[in-house]
């Protein structure tokens, strides 16, 4: 019980503040905690019909990141190639990887990733 009204919301709001900071770093890590704290109290003292909107939004949300994700990923194994490798090539180098590309048709993955 106690978890579920202290520990998760202190995890959940510690965790998305270091996640928001590292895409605007400009603005220090405490101000993130403050406000995502003051958002969930917000939501959280609103009502349940404000916490059934913050989820269809955070649905919503996923899904515009998801979606494309999938198609893009399916439509690189369908193709025998992986579109992402093309775009960013130093990826691969600055982590010591190769890339064996092979056809998810066989059963096998899109790309296998080995240290060199």
């Amino acid at each position: 019980m106690l978890l579920d009204y202290l520990l998760v919301p202190v995890i959940c709001t510690v965790y998305a503040a270091i996640t928001i900071q590292r895409v605007v770093p400009g603005v220090p890590y405490w101000i993130w905690c403050a406000l995502i704290a003051a958002m969930l109290t917000g939501v959280n003292l609103w009502g349940i019909r404000a916490t059934a909107t913050a989820n269809l939004l955070m649905m919503i949300a996923a899904l515009v990141v998801i979606l494309p994700f999938i198609g893009l990923a399916s439509a690189g194994c369908w193709c025998g190639r992986v579109a992402w490798v093309d775009l960013h090539p130093a990826l691969l180098q600055s982590a010591n990887l190769s890339l064996e590309q092979s056809g998810c048709r066989n059963g096998a993955g899109c790309a296998d990733l080995r240290r060199i």
